[in-house]
């Protein structure tokens, strides 16, 4: 009996211990969870609602000089290089141009004179007109870049051979590039309306063959579009043709 006795208060005490053990430690944790820095919940409702970051796209885009700047920049060189003895055109209006473009194109294209060479092809080189000009050395017009002066050496870029006259065996045509403007531009067969705003004592600039380029006039022309005035062979725009030049009236070279 008294051994019974033992062993109910045994379980007794050790049912207590458990108890006191367990309530300890359920205090503890309440307590250490009290104390803790409370930890923001992401509102998903509110998330969803905002309006995701918008940020703008920039697109790189390269865009060339339109024909009516092109033709103003020019003016503005060829202005400070070349002393005029006519007054030149005003200013034409882009609406105008277009407007021009739109009757051409309506109109029957003439017949072509040009005089192209059987494996003609488009200029695929690369041109940097930057900071170019033309200077006379022994002979020979050089396409220069950089300052010209005595204490410094420029890049040569082109040379031409000086000439007065025409060959009696005049070249074909072999690239839509025929020329080199005065501010160092190409200048491109098929772009005689964009020059033909200067008048023929405006020099726009030089052939691949040496020969130099005026604007447009009312001389009667040779077959490849130019013509000899004070002992010197020139090409001259002309509103009846609608290239730069119809052939080469001496050999040209090749654009590096």
């Amino acid at each position: 009996m008294e051994d019974m006795f033992r062993t109910r208060d045994f379980v007794l005490l050790f049912t207590v211990i458990v108890f006191l053990v367990t309530a300890i430690g359920a205090t503890l944790l309440v307590q250490y969870f009290a104390d803790a820095p409370a930890v923001a919940v992401p509102d998903f409702a509110t998330i969803a609602s905002t309006s995701p970051a918008t940020y703008p796209a920039v697109v790189a885009s390269i865009e060339g000089l339109d024909r009516v700047q092109r033709v103003a920049d020019m003016r503005a060189k060829i202005a400070q290089q070349t002393v005029l003895t006519e007054e030149l055109p005003a200013p034409v209006d882009e609406s105008e141009l277009e407007d021009e473009e739109i009757t051409d194109s309506e109109d029957e294209t003439p017949e072509s004179d040009l005089v192209a060479c059987a494996n003609a092809s488009q200029y695929g080189g690369f041109w940097d007109a930057r900071d170019l000009s033309w200077v006379e050395s022994e002979g020979a017009r050089v396409l220069v870049r950089g300052d010209v002066s005595s204490s410094s050496i420029p890049e040569t870029v082109l040379q031409l051979p000086k000439r007065f006259s025409a060959s009696s065996n005049p070249s074909c045509v072999g690239s839509d590039v025929i020329g080199v403007a005065n501010d160092g531009s190409l200048i491109r067969n098929d772009e005689a309306p964009v020059y033909r705003i200067f008048n023929s004592s405006t020099l726009i600039g030089y052939a691949l063959d040496g020969l130099p380029i005026y604007g447009s006039g009312g001389a009667a022309l040779d077959a490849c579009g130019g013509h000899t005035i004070a002992g010197q062979y020139r090409y001259e725009l002309s509103a009846d043709r609608d290239t730069v030049i119809n052939c080469f009236a001496a050999t040209p070279i090749s654009l590096p």
